[in-house]
């Protein structure tokens, strides 16, 4: 009889071990805030973890976050309620990237394209800066602007050195033409390093490089007024490839925004966009196509009214195919 016993409490607890592996399973991929087929699935308080506003660059990424908290509240209908949440831990990344889903990490980011983010996460190819963030100008020591003027193509840089971190996709295409990276992953250094004559010069997205000008105004540090670099990488917002419902979420969205004028209407009244526009003088710089050589096949450099770029010559849309295939 003891025995009966035993084995009844073992099946017993087996089968709530079992039920208990089945909900926490289930519970263990977080939702992204709602699936699209059943708008219920989502609880009251469902949130979107991403990271926060940088200090430096607080507009810029205020831009993004804004966006996407329009975004999920004009698919509320259809996807269902959600929030987001913020974390201002710098080394929170998307799971995919750190080759794990044992934590929890940012569910949406958003940043330049390439073809192994494009492979490890869910990209939607919408670009949320209309090109903007394809134009990188220059960030120099007064003092040199003289050998920047002349400067016409690639060639012309000579012996002049870019600073940067190696891991960044624009680090690549900068080694593909022949350019050494003398490494500055701390942020901050970069521009002490610049200073202090280690590298000629640093790339910046126009879209945050007026923030970090006023940031290191104490600095021995310019904006070079000749050049600027076009890199026709878009930003997209990049999606843990667990959710597919949610990149379905954003590119809806997005698409109705550029249907309705709601995309256009923002952009260009959005301050940091606004700024960037005005004072950087990206129609009257001479423009420098730098190659990507991780551009994924799938961008849409065809769908015009996804860009605005006001420089001369480069517009992807008038490229022939072998340009295109080049870029």
């Amino acid at each position: 009889m003891m025995q009966r016993c035993c084995a009844i409490r073992a099946l017993l607890l087996c089968a709530g071990l079992a039920w208990w592996a089945t909900a926490n399973a289930s519970m263990a991929t977080p939702h992204p805030c709602a699936d699209g087929a059943d708008t219920a699935s989502a609880p009251n308080d469902a949130r979107l973890l991403v990271t926060a506003e940088r200090e430096i660059n607080a507009g810029r990424d205020r831009y993004f976050h804004d966006l996407l908290q329009y975004i999920l509240e004009h698919t509320e209908d259809s996807f269902g309620a959600c929030t987001l949440e913020y974390t201002s831990n710098p080394h929170v990344r998307l799971p995919a990237l750190m080759g794990t889903e044992d934590f929890r990490g940012v569910d949406v980011f958003w940043g330049e394209t390439s073809r192994e983010r494009e492979t490890q996460l869910l990209p939607v190819r919408i670009p949320l800066t209309k090109g903007l963030a394809t134009y990188r100008l220059l960030l120099i020591r007064p003092e040199d602007q003289a050998r920047f003027s002349d400067i016409e193509t690639f060639n012309d840089f000579g012996s002049l050195r870019v600073g940067g971190d190696p891991r960044w996709p624009i680090s690549r295409a900068f080694q593909a033409q022949g350019f050494d990276i003398v490494s500055a992953r701390n942020f901050e250094s970069r521009f002490r390093m610049l200073q202090a004559g280690r590298f000629d010069f640093l790339v910046r997205n126009a879209s945050e490089v007026l923030a970090e000008l006023d940031a290191y105004k104490d600095m021995n540090i310019v904006l070079e007024r000749d050049l600027v670099f076009v890199y026709l990488a878009p930003y997209y917002f990049f999606v843990d490839p667990r959710f597919p419902q949610l990149a379905e979420r954003l590119a809806t969205g997005l698409e109705a925004m550029h249907a309705s004028g709601a995309f256009d209407a923002r952009f260009f009244a959005y301050p940091t966009i606004r700024d960037a526009l005005a004072q950087l003088n990206l129609n009257q710089r001479r423009p420098i196509l730098i190659p990507h050589p991780d551009m994924p096949d799938q961008t849409p450099y065809q769908t015009r009214n996804y860009w605005h770029l006001p420089t001369r010559g480069v517009h992807p849309w008038e490229f022939d195919d072998e340009v295109v295939d080049d870029l």
